[in-house]
């Protein structure tokens, strides 16, 4: 498998999917204010979370997973 580039990893979390997969996203749950719904790749084995306003916004990686697109 080729490496991921992360302009790729960018360009897939702008379309609202996995930066990794290419997944679509789940609601997962709420942060703690219920201000921001937590989204997760709807693939088992894949760990990245982010954080979405309103169904039609974009996505933004928790801080933990930045390095994917940095």
């Amino acid at each position: 498998m080729a490496k991921q580039s992360k302009f790729d990893r960018r360009e897939r979390l702008a379309k609202g999917l996995c930066p990794i997969h290419g997944e679509v996203w789940n609601h997962f749950g709420w942060t703690d204010g219920q201000e921001l719904a937590i989204v997760k790749c709807c693939r088992k084995d894949c760990r990245v979370t982010g954080t979405q306003k309103t169904p039609d916004s974009e996505i933004e990686l928790t801080s933990e997973f930045l390095y994917l697109i940095e």
